[in-house]
């Protein structure tokens, strides 16, 4: 110090950095002398991995391959460095492995680091999007491939981890798509979580709507047991606690799991508590079926009291006061205030199309996937909010539906489509772009969409690969993570927050769900759309016009549109009735008495199909001759009905033969929509409806199985 005291300022700063390179230095080459690298051959860590290699392992064809070239060139190092890869990648199925970059451990824990998909080196998950983009061996491989995302990376390369052998078809999708943490980590080691998981994917016939569904089922199940695990670290898999002795030990892991408060008696997440207790129960099913099939009878004993135990004593060790307590809590309904939900509803709409046109513009001058994703959200809670009944659905759209879409004018309503209708939407039904969805039971709903709704949506499909969507996905609003699709609701809700309003909760509220579809309809129209409104309604046009402005004046409308499709059940005859101009003589008591006698009808030809069906099976197993046989008579007092056929003209008739051919090659019974696609194609068919064309094919089928059936009698005897 003394010495340098006496020196000049410069020659102390040169001083000064020295010393910080020495240190630097001096941490450098302790790193470098503990980093070990893993042989691929000896299965040993070697500090100098590449002398190794060349000294032990030269005549390997790799090694050699690798030493061709020369000493310091970059294809050398490349190909010795995957060598040194594989070694690592290989042993990261033991659990452990060693990274890149590699400091104090020699090996580290799996789950925090996922492998590159060109190279195999490992990295920890919020790096590798990074390295991708600069890896050698993906340049060389890929040159023209687009940019990678941090999302992408992780879902790519995910599968490259060790998997149970049990993980097949679509639930190995499943596990792809999911979030990497140490919940999926064990989902995709343990045997009969995997089994479960594709148990579930063959119920629901591996539809990928359900996926996010199966996953849930799934990821619940490792959380159990990991929960277990940290109570008993001998109990590592699923299939360990399925036996009678581990109980005890799975009713503690699902109060883990669930939140149980010991002090207060109450499930954080009550719901929890029957929901593993059902799935556990259905992989101890599967796991009973597995062991009766291999004929394992000690394994079969002991799954079946397991199951057993469940039944019985399942809901016993969970304290009825603590589950009723808690379940209060979360079915504890909270008063909203809708005294401002016209005024954010109206500010909702301005925040969604702001930010709609905004991304419009956006993508049209530069496609990226921020871009595509942020007009998907906004025009699909556009469209939720103008279809508020169908929200459910209208995120598993197809883009396939939405390319056989109908033009304007050319869709012809159902009965149940007109019944489940508004006013407002067959008074403007011309001027929406309909799509129909399969709904419960088969029945299809209809969605609308505007104008600006089906420009954006062609936008958005014109640019799906260049947001990375990929092809194999077949939604429309489609996810760039994986083959699934964008929640609806998880839009509104998103928009609802970020816009400001004064109450979102009344806006995502069920009970007001139809007052805020009508006003979002309402602010939806153009100009011309809204003066057909004023002259349904009575009004100015240039009230209707400032419906976005006044929020008093668009309460009001709602609530008188409200009110008329509420006024009577005639009202939906004579609904029927306007949609229909062929109907413009007939009045709404025509309408309800034609559908009552047809329905009358019906019955009557079904017990008439019934009642010969079981004539035809006596007259086989009687061995009396026609003339011999007794016609049943009507009881006495009885007066038979008189049936009013309408009879088949020989045009009608040839008609329905051209639309479905040979009848007795048909499948099935043609449905609903094969015979409206038969009344459109035949103008002779202008007077039946739907139901003669079906009722007419099935007769005609009835009769000529009848036909042959006598026939196959009378040379047989």
């Amino acid at each position: 110090k003394k010495g340098m005291t006496r020196m000049s300022t410069r020659t102390v700063q040169c001083w000064k950095t020295l010393m910080v390179w020495i240190k630097h230095l001096q941490i450098k080459e302790k790193k470098e002398a503990y980093k070990k690298h893993l042989c691929v051959y000896c299965e040993s860590y070697f500090t100098q991995i590449v002398r190794h290699l060349e000294s032990k392992h030269a005549e390997e064809p790799d090694v050699a391959h690798a030493m061709h070239f020369p000493k310091g060139s970059k294809v050398r190092q490349t190909m010795l460095d995957q060598i040194r890869h594989k070694a690592i990648y290989e042993k990261c199925g033991e659990g452990e492995i060693a990274t890149k970059k590699q400091l104090k451990k020699p090996a580290v824990s799996v789950r925090d680091f996922l492998p590159c998909q060109h190279c195999l080196a490992f990295y920890r998950k919020t790096d590798l999007w990074r390295h991708e983009r600069t890896c050698k061996i993906g340049k060389a491989e890929h040159k023209s491939s687009e940019k990678t995302n941090r999302s992408n990376s992780c879902n790519s390369v995910s599968d490259l981890l060790p998997m149970s052998e049990f993980l097949t078809g679509s639930c190995k999708e499943i596990i792809q798509i999911m979030h990497q943490d140490d919940i999926s980590r064990h989902i995709q080691l343990d045997p009969l979580i995997c089994k479960y998981g594709n148990t579930l994917s063959v119920k629901y016939d591996h539809d990928k709507s359900q996926f996010a569904y199966i996953a849930q089922k799934m990821r619940e199940l490792g959380r159990f047991v990991l929960a277990v695990n940290e109570l008993d670290k001998t109990v590592k898999y699923l299939h360990e606690i399925c036996l009678p002795s581990k109980f005890e030990l799975a009713v503690e892991g699902v109060k883990k799991v669930s939140g149980f408060d010991p002090a207060s008696s109450k499930f954080k997440t009550i719901s929890l508590v029957s929901k593993i207790g059902y799935s556990l129960k259905r992989a101890a099913e599967i796991a009973f079926g597995e062991s009766r099939m291999t004929e394992d009878s000690e394994t079969e004993g002991e799954l079946k009291k397991f199951i057993e135990l469940l039944d019985t004593k399942w809901a016993e060790c969970f304290s009825r006061k603590a589950l009723v307590c808690s379940l209060k809590q979360e079915t504890k309904k909270v008063d909203v205030d809708k005294s401002t939900v016209t005024e954010d509803l109206i500010k909702l709409h301005r925040f969604i199309t702001g930010e709609e046109e905004e991304a419009r513009k956006d993508l049209k001058d530069n496609a990226s996937m921020s871009t595509w994703k942020k007009l998907g959200e906004a025009t699909l809670a556009n469209v939720c909010l103008f279809n508020r009944g169908r929200v459910g659905n209208i995120g598993r759209l197809l883009l396939k539906t939405y390319s056989q879409r109908r033009s304007e004018g050319t869709c012809i309503l159902s009965a149940d489509q007109v019944r489940k209708s508004t006013k407002l939407e067959l008074e403007l039904r011309s001027s929406f772009t309909r799509l129909e969805l399969e709904g419960q039971y088969g029945r299809n709903m209809l969605v609308l969409l505007t104008d600006r709704m089906v420009s954006s949506i062609d936008l958005l499909v014109e640019n799906r690969e260049q947001a990375g969507v990929s092809k194999t996905n077949p939604y429309l609003f489609a996810r760039t993570e994986g083959p699934s699709f964008i929640r609806g609701l998880d839009c509104f809700r998103r928009a609802a927050v970020e816009c400001g309003v004064k109450n979102s909760e009344a806006l995502l509220s069920s009970s007001g769900r139809e007052q805020i579809s009508t006003c979002w309809q309402l602010m939806s129209l153009t100009e011309q759309e809204l003066d057909q409104v004023a002259k349904m309604l009575g009004r100015s046009s240039q009230e209707c016009h400032s419906l976005s402005q006044n929020a008093t004046l668009l309460e009001e409308i709602s609530k008188e549109l409200l009110k008329m499709d509420k006024t009577m059940p005639t009202s939906r005859s004579s609904t029927t009735k306007d949609a229909e101009p062929d109907l413009g003589g007939r009045s709404w008591t025509d309408v309800k008495n034609y559908v009552h006698n047809t329905l009358q009808t019906m019955r009557r030809r079904n017990n008439q199909l019934r009642s010969d069906g079981i004539k035809d099976v006596l007259s086989t197993k009687s061995s009396k001759t026609p003339d011999q046989t007794v016609k049943k008579r009507a009881p006495p007092g009885v007066k038979p009905q008189k049936r009013n056929k309408r009879l088949w003209s020989e045009e009608e008739q040839a008609a329905v033969r051209r639309q479905f051919g040979d009848f007795c090659q048909l499948a099935k019974v043609p449905g609903k929509k094969e015979c409206d696609r038969c009344l459109a194609a035949e103008p002779a068919l202008n007077t039946r409806t739907w139901r003669e064309v079906k009722y007419f094919v099935h007769n005609s089928i009835q009769s000529l199985k009848r036909r042959v059936s006598y026939g196959s009698f009378s040379l047989y005897p």
